[in-house]
């Protein structure tokens, strides 16, 4: 996340969006060293009946590199709704999205330190290029509280305004000020992943109390709720980062996310 540079990488590829973030270095027990988005986790096929994306998941506390008070270590989880820009789909820069989940910062990351219940969304501007190079200027990012337990994790586009509402809970955080129909390529897709911006830092969940992800849905035109049929798996290559599919006892695929023990 540093200013100005947006590390999104394009859906077209099956690749997770990147949250936007900041890089940089810090000292302590494990160095931040050089800035590099890792994913682990799963998405869908692409479809224009797509309308939204939900999932549950389960809390657990990432350990951050560098300093929780002053590194720029970020941990984040989240259900997505992304898609190519519509004007130029093959552009990695004009990816747009929605996103709820949560994460620990670091004081130096750019975001509000702590451990936060959060929603994301990409300005209209990301789509053709136009943002500014603040933060600000590419994404709006809305805080609620501190996760816990297991919860639901919401983005759908709602057809009394056309615009994407995001959820924790059934509680709203922020909504997109634009219709995205226009800007997104028709054709969207779900995305369920967990991300660090340095690979010292660890993805929630450990091998001995790994992160469950379920009720991987998609919401319709209508805002009716469905499994996903199908989520394909991927995990950044040379990480420490895993995940695994399993079959939840509330239906539909399930995935579930941990790191290996730091040596």
């Amino acid at each position: 996340m540093s200013p100005g540079f947006v590390r999104a990488l394009v859906a077209l590829s099956l690749v997770p969006v990147a949250f936007v973030g900041f890089g940089g270095t810090a000292q302590a027990a494990q160095t931040c060293g050089a800035a590099s988005s890792s994913f682990t986790g799963g998405y869908s096929a692409f479809s224009s009946a797509i309308f939204g994306t939900r999932s549950r998941i389960e809390y657990n506390n990432p350990d951050l590199c560098g300093s929780d008070a002053d590194g720029p270590g970020i941990s984040v989880v989240w259900s997505m709704v992304t898609a190519p820009s519509d004007s130029s789909p093959t552009n990695n820069d004009r990816v747009g999205w929605a996103q709820t989940g949560y994460g620990q910062f670091g004081g130096a990351s750019a975001y509000t330190t702590g451990i936060w219940n959060f929603a994301q969304w990409t300005r209209k501007c990301k789509n053709v290029g136009t943002c500014g190079s603040d933060l600000e200027d590419i994404v709006h990012t809305v805080y609620l509280d501190h996760p816990s337990g297991a919860q639901m994790y919401a983005n759908v586009l709602r057809a009394s305004d056309d615009f994407i509402h995001m959820y924790v809970d059934g509680v709203e955080l922020t909504k997109t000020t634009y219709n995205p129909a226009g800007d997104w390529d028709a054709a969207w897709q779900g995305q369920f992943f967990a991300e660090t911006h340095e690979k010292s830092s660890d993805v929630v969940g450990t091998s001995t109390d790994v992160t469950s992800m379920d009720y991987l849905q998609k919401y319709d035109s209508a805002g009716g709720v469905a499994f996903f049929s199908t989520i394909n798996g991927s995990t950044t290559s040379g990480t420490r980062y895993h995940r695994s599919a399993y079959s939840p006892t509330v239906g539909g695929n399930g995935l579930k996310i941990w790191t290996d023990p730091l040596s």
